[in-house]
């Protein structure tokens, strides 16, 4: 069974924060569907949103424009 112990970290008190990593999408309608989910996941109040480059930098074009 796994344990896990969560501390508390007195400069943020009971917030939890989250961030989102996301591939680049490769089409545009996975982009338009990209777009929907950040939507979604709106009002989490992410700290921060982040689309990763794919291998060696392929999809640096549509990552930049995302």
């Amino acid at each position: 069974m796994n344990q896990f112990r969560f501390s508390r970290r007195p400069d943020i008190g009971d917030k939890v924060r989250v961030s989102f990593e996301f591939f680049p999408p490769k089409t545009d309608e996975m982009e338009a569907r990209l777009w929907e989910t950040v939507t979604r996941l709106e009002p989490l109040k992410p700290k921060f949103v982040s689309v990763t480059y794919g291998a060696g930098g392929s999809t640096r074009e549509r990552t930049a424009r995302t």
